[in-house]
C-alpha cells in the first residue's frame, strides 16, 4: 500500500522518502514496515502494541493528529501557543496557591477543605517541578524563536558541503565486503568515502581513490577532521577534543561507539560524527544556555544526578507521581463542578 501520510509516518523527517510503501507482515505482533520509494530502505517499523500505546502517549502529548501535524508550521504554532497558555495558567495557579496559605502560630494551613485542600497542598509541593517542567516543555517548541537552532549557518553549510561533482566519483579498487549490511557513499572535506556497516557497532571506511589503507578503526580520524576545519571558518577554528560520553553537551553518533569530534570556532562549538562526517550540532552561547533550560529541567540530566542514576530515577518517579496526584485532584474538582 502506498502511503503519503498516516499517523505513524507524519513526522517531517520522512518527507525526503515520500511516498512510502507500507507493508503489513501479517505476523502475530501486527508489524508494519514503511519503505522509502526513493531509496528502497526501511525507514520505519511499527507493531500493533506500539501503535495502540502511542495514541495515548505521543499523539496526545504532542497534539499529533495527522490533519494538524502534516502542516509543520501550523502544528508548531498551535503547540507553542497552547504550551504558553498552559504555563501562564500554571503560574497564576501558583500565585493563588501561595496567597491562599493562612499563617497561624503553629504553622501554615490551607484555607480550603476536602479535595480542594488536597489540590492546594499537592500543588504547593509540586509547584516548582510543575512550573519548570511546563516551561522546559514549552522551550522544546522554541525552534529558533528565543534561542538559536543548533544548526550550521548557510555559509558554514555551503562550506561543509562543497565537494566535487558526484559524476566525478573515481572508481574504487576495494570490493564491497560480503558481510556488509549497509553501504553508503558520502562526501567529506572534498573527498568521497564509502562506509560499510557490518554490524550494529562496526563499520569499515574507505576513501575513494586513496591507495593507502584508511584508519583501521573504521571511522574518520582526528587528522581528517583537522583537515576539514578550514572549510568551516578559514583561520578561525581548531580541533578541540573527542566528545566524552558524560560531556555536558554530548552529541551521539548514529553508530554506537563511534567518536564524535568537537571543533571550536571561537565561542562556537561544532560536533562532527566520526562515522559519517555529519555535523551533529552547532553550539553557540545561546544553544548552550538552551541545553540547561530545556533538557536539564525537562529530563533532570544534571551532572550530579547523572552520576547517581538510582537517585535520579527515584526523584523523577516521585515527582511525576506527585504531579499525577495533583492532576487527579484537579480532575475530581472539575468533575464535581
Amino acid at each position: 500500500m502506498l502511503a503519503s501520510y498516516d499517523q505513524w509516518s507524519v513526522p517531517n523527517g520522512f518527507d525526503r522518502h515520500r511516498p512510502l510503501f507500507r507493508v503489513a507482515l501479517s505476523d502475530a505482533a501486527g508489524t508494519e514496515i514503511y519503505v522509502s520509494s526513493i531509496t528502497g530502505e526501511i525507514v520505519l517499523d511499527t507493531m500493533r502494541s506500539e501503535r495502540w500505546w502511542n495514541f495515548v502517549e505521543s499523539v496526545a502529548h504532542w497534539v499529533y493528529p495527522v490533519i494538524l501535524r502534516r502542516d509543520w508550521s501550523l502544528w508548531d504554532n498551535v503547540v507553542w501557543t497552547l504550551s504558553l497558555f498552559a504555563m501562564i495558567a500554571a503560574i497564576l495557579g501558583g500565585v493563588v496557591g501561595i496567597t491562599s496559605i493562612k499563617l497561624r502560630h503553629n504553622g501554615a494551613v490551607s484555607l480550603y477543605r476536602g479535595w480542594h485542600a488536597w489540590h492546594h497542598v499537592l500543588g504547593l509541593i509540586s509547584m516548582f517541578f510543575v512550573l519548570t517542567w511546563i516551561f522546559s516543555g514549552w522551550l522544546s517548541m522554541d525552534h529558533g524563536r528565543l534561542f538559536s537552532r543548533g544548526q550550521l549557518t548557510d555559509a558554514e553549510l555551503n562550506a561543509a558541503a562543497s565537494t566535487q561533482a558526484w559524476d566525478a566519483l573515481p572508481p574504487s579498487d576495494q570490493s564491497i565486503s560480503p558481510f556488509a549490511r549497509e553501504v553508503e557513499w558520502f562526501a567529506f572535506n572534498g573527498n568521497f568515502y564509502r562506509r560499510e556497516r557490518i554490524g550494529l557497532d562496526r563499520q569499515t571506511l574507505f576513501q575513494i581513490g586513496e591507495t593507502e589503507p584508511g584508519d583501521q578503526s573504521g571511522f574518520l580520524s582526528s587528522r581528517e577532521i583537522q583537515a576539514s576545519i578550514e572549510r568551516l571558518t578559514p583561520g578561525g577554528c581548531s580541533f578541540r577534543a573527542v566528545v566524552a560520553g558524560d560531556d555536558n553537551y554530548v552529541a551521539s553518533s548514529r553508530m554506537p561507539g563511534a567518536p564524535v569530534y568537537r571543533v571550536a570556532c571561537g565561542a562556537v562549538w561544532i560536533d562532527i560524527d566520526g562515522a559519517s562526517g555529519i555535523v551533529l550540532q552547532r553550539l553557540d552561547s545561546s544553544r548552550r544556555v538552551y541545553r540547561w533550560l530545556y533538557r536539564a529541567l525537562h529530563t533532570l540530566d544534571f551532572p550530579i544526578l547523572m552520576s547517581h542514576p538510582r537517585i535520579r530515577s527515584t526523584l523523577i518517579v516521585g515527582l511525576c507521581a506527585c504531579g499525577l496526584l495533583f492532576s487527579i485532584t484537579g480532575i475530581v474538582i472539575g468533575w464535581r463542578r
